[in-house]
């Protein structure tokens, strides 16, 4: 993980009981923390989770955004001092552009894996989340999920497209 926290659970944590504005202003721990949550949504919430790992990713993004208010904000989004007169516009959080999920050989979802606007590639498998690749080219991107689609199954995995919402 690139953030501040060892593992999901921990930000997960930092998530209930209010990150503090360290967490809300590095960028990498914001993604982790979203990232875990909306793993912990498609894991946890039975049939009310979300129907794809892109609307937990987006729900997860209102929830960081209301932990993050008491201390000013996300800095991606809010921008510094200098940062605000130098751009009106703060750069938008990421979206989800595709996603595909990862099951065993019983078919059930083991993980996901979300490739973002900002070209990064987080995968989250039994609830550890890493975001890796940053900044691949499109062909890039389709590469490396072809190696994880290879490569999964030698360890009793499948990836398939998640459902689109």
């Amino acid at each position: 993980m690139a953030g501040i926290y060892a593992s999901c659970v921990e930000a997960l944590r930092a998530l209930n009981e209010g990150p503090g504005s360290m967490a809300c202003h590095d960028f990498d721990t914001v993604r982790e923390v979203v990232m875990c949550d909306a793993w912990h949504r498609m894991k946890t919430l039975g049939a009310d989770h979300p129907a794809t790992f892109k609307a937990a990713v987006d729900a997860s993004w209102q929830d960081i955004r209301q932990a993050c208010a008491p201390s000013g904000g996300i800095d991606h989004e809010t921008g510094t001092p200098v940062e605000k007169m130098q751009m009106s516009h703060p750069p938008a959080a990421p979206q989800v552009e595709s996603a595909w999920q990862i099951v065993d050989q019983a078919g059930q979802t083991v993980g996901h894996i979300a490739v973002e606007s900002t070209g990064e590639l987080t995968v989250c498998v039994h609830g550890d989340c890493h975001t890796d690749f940053v900044e691949l080219p499109p062909d890039g991107r389709e590469a490396v999920i072809a190696a994880i689609q290879d490569i999964y199954p030698t360890l009793g995995y499948f990836v398939k497209p998640e459902p689109q919402s």
